[in-house]
């Protein structure tokens, strides 16, 4: 278990994992943080615990943040549970809360079992070729941003391509 201070949580944790990331790293590379430095942080352990209770007060509430493919399945697959106001209220405004990660109970039930097999395995393995060939047009036009002669380009943002090959990787698949 990592030690708990009573009043800062987990901070005097978590500042240092997350002190070797650039400033505007998403808080998501705090799992990954977590994982590579379990050893230290848990040294009790002889293995990565599934899941684990991160306070950060006063900068969000207390996290169960799952660390293991199974216990993720169990918070977001298996069973509806009931969702943070703080995902509602990020959602809002792209869904309405019209989602399957903003629905609960029965409504969640309903769509999730109606969504599940396009997202099946065989489903999935089935569009990779398409799929790939999004890749392949992005791969191009960053050998072509990049000069012939393998010295350094100019900077160029990644952003707009990024967004650019995700809607045509999610529009190929659901066209």
């Amino acid at each position: 278990m990592m030690r708990h201070h009573p009043i800062w949580g987990h901070l005097h944790h978590v500042g240092p994992l997350m002190a070797g990331l650039p400033s505007d790293a998403h808080g998501d590379y705090l799992l990954l943080a977590i994982q590579n430095n379990w050893k230290t942080l848990f040294p009790g352990c002889k293995r990565c615990p599934p899941a684990v209770y991160v306070d950060m007060w006063p900068f969000t509430p207390p996290l169960l943040i799952a660390l293991h493919p199974a216990v993720a399945a169990q918070f977001t697959q298996e069973v509806s549970r009931v969702k943070p106001a703080e995902q509602k209220r990020f959602m809002y405004p792209i869904s309405h809360n019209l989602d399957l990660t903003s629905y609960e109970g029965a409504e969640w039930k309903l769509w999730r079992k109606r969504l599940s097999p396009g997202f099946s395995n065989a489903m999935v393995t089935a569009r990779v070729p398409e799929l790939l060939e999004e890749v392949e047009v992005f791969a191009d036009i960053l050998r072509k941003m990049a000069p012939a002669d393998g010295t350094w380009s100019d900077v160029f943002r990644l952003e707009n391509m990024s967004i650019n090959l995700a809607l045509d990787v999610i529009g190929r698949y659901l066209m």
